[in-house]
């Protein structure tokens, strides 16, 4: 997570001290921030002197055996395990996936005390803030809000953002003149409220230090005769992929509201030591499968036997067949999905095959790559049936290379 600028800065500050530094990473997280990938950098030129092969975050065996899948770069395999276990949920509507991520959050929070919250978007880390501050209120583990004052989200927006004691913020800059690093999290112990916009709040960082400041002061120092802009703080509770990188806790909760990718999942399913949720938020599927057809096959042979254009009860009898077919392509979607996870079952997670190491599980799914190529044809045929082009379907078509 350390960007080229800041590499070179500790890589020049060993050798001039004489120092010797270790380079700890990992290719299938996210990226830094900053610019460049330095551990890449460094790595193509110097041979790895060890590589950690052991998981000891995850407690759980089965959550061990996902976590390495995944760490090799096969996130789908990985969520295909915790799918298996109950631990992914498929939910129609924001609304309604907002509200179970919340309400898994809140069941893991009692169960174990501590979690990490993750998504993909600033905007919908930003909802499910919300959300927890009102569950959090709602049951009473949280005060009245005392003030409401001036920041700029993660948005770059400004906002009001209301305060109450023992709420949860993070700070979305580096403070050097308060040695906060952004990121840093902390919980609010008091506040004093001043006039409109202003107040003092008493902060008790994680890493034990306490601060307390005025809410002005908690800007970066302006240059160059800038103003000073309003502070850089959001809530807590839930963040991005990004922000949640590098920590750990108890459970890890993710909402997936929109298209994501492999590092993004990986970070934030691996949070977690003893169990996880996510809750995956999907349009119905009969509107993703539905034939977008003027005119259905039905309707079609309708004209040329009568020679006219039928009317309106026909035409609803043609929408209504081809929505019909849409269910029946759903159906045995579904049924192509459960015979791939017969196959792929015994080979992750049968506890025989704990002693094998991964090299004999690939080679087994070597051994099961024609099933699964002919379930990918018959799952194009079966769309290419309902009479549009698969692309068009909006349905992925699996395809193997090399």
């Amino acid at each position: 997570m350390v960007g080229t600028r800041n590499m070179e800065a500790v890589l020049t500050a060993a050798h001039d001290a004489g120092a010797k530094v270790v380079l700890v990473g990992d290719r299938r997280q996210l990226a830094s921030i900053a610019g460049a990938r330095a551990l890449r950098a460094v790595a193509n030129m110097v041979v790895r002197s060890a590589v950690m092969t052991e998981v000891r975050c995850q407690e759980v065996d089965w959550q061990k055996a996902a976590i390495i899948v995944m760490a090799r770069g096969d996130s789908e395999a990985g969520m295909r395990a915790y799918a298996m276990h109950n631990r992914l949920e498929l939910v129609s509507g924001t609304e309604a996936a907002q509200e179970r991520t919340i309400e898994a959050w809140r069941e893991l929070r009692q169960a174990y005390g501590e979690d990490v919250l993750g998504t993909r978007r600033n905007a919908d880390a930003a909802d499910l803030n919300r959300r927890a501050l009102a569950l959090l209120k709602q049951e009473a583990r949280l005060g009245p809000d005392i003030v409401a004052l001036p920041a700029i989200d993660r948005a770059d927006k400004r906002v009001d953002i209301a305060l109450a004691v023992g709420d949860r913020l993070r700070f979305g800059e580096t403070l050097p003149q308060h040695s906060i690093r952004n990121g840093n999290r902390a919980t609010v112990r008091a506040i004093t409220a001043k006039e409109a916009g202003k107040a003092r709040i008493a902060f008790d960082l994680d890493d034990g230090r306490r601060l307390d400041l005025d809410w002005g002061e908690l800007t970066r120092e302006p240059r160059y005769d800038r103003k000073r802009t309003q502070p850089r703080i959001v809530h807590a509770y839930a963040g991005t992929a990004h922000s949640v990188q590098g920590r750990s806790a108890a459970t890890s909760i993710v909402y997936i509201a929109r298209q994501t990718d492999a590092r993004e999942i990986y970070v934030s399913l691996s949070r977690h030591r003893h169990d996880s949720r996510t809750a995956h938020h999907r349009h119905r599927r009969s509107s993703s499968l539905r034939l977008r057809r003027h005119d259905p096959p039905e309707i079609v042979r309708h004209r040329r036997v009568a020679g006219e254009r039928p009317d309106a009860d026909v035409a609803q009898r043609g929408r209504d067949i081809a929505e019909e077919q849409a269910h029946g392509a759903a159906r045995e979607l579904e049924g192509f999905a459960g015979e791939a996870d017969r196959h792929l079952h015994p080979l992750l997670f049968d506890p025989s095959l704990n002693d094998l190491g991964l090299d004999a599980r690939e080679h087994g799914f070597n051994h099961l790559l024609p099933s699964l190529l002919a379930l990918a044809d018959r799952l194009a045929e079966g769309i290419v049936d309902l009479g549009r082009e698969p692309a068009a379907q909006g349905i992925p078509i699996p395809r193997v290379e090399g």
